[in-house]
């Protein structure tokens, strides 16, 4: 081998080093871990065999997904709706048309029990499938 001065060498020398021990350590995991492997491996043959006996179970999600998406959208609107509602009132500090938009208590609350309905019907469809 002609040294030319050259780095690249080098780091080709060292990044076959990297590569190589790299390649061990995962080996030797492999050989490590070969019975959660194999247990893994067991567990994923026989969740292929329910899902192919009872090939209803993979649209279960695909509904929960599309009821949840449902709900979110009304509400998205519904929030908008509860938003808009309450007093405008004139903002004097800064003059001229701008307004702003005061929610009593009542409002305030109607918020937070239109969030946390939010919360807890998603989490009802999740539970659901």
């Amino acid at each position: 081998m002609v040294d030319d001065g050259s780095s690249t060498k080098t780091w080709v020398k060292y990044g076959s080093y990297a590569c190589w021990t790299v390649g061990a350590i995962f080996s030797l995991l492999v050989l490590c871990l070969f019975n959660s492997i194999r247990v893994a491996t067991a567990v994923m043959k026989t969740s292929a065999v329910f899902i192919a006996s009872n090939l209803k179970t993979i649209l279960v999600p695909i509904f929960a997904f599309v009821f949840a998406a449902c709900f979110l959208t009304f509400w998205i609107i519904d929030a908008a709706y509860l938003a808009s509602a309450g007093e405008v009132k004139a903002n004097r500090n800064l003059g001229g048309q701008w307004k702003e938009l005061v929610w009593d208590e009542k409002l305030q609350y109607f918020v937070i029990y239109l969030f946390f309905g939010l919360l807890w019907i998603l989490a009802m469809i999740i539970s659901c499938t």
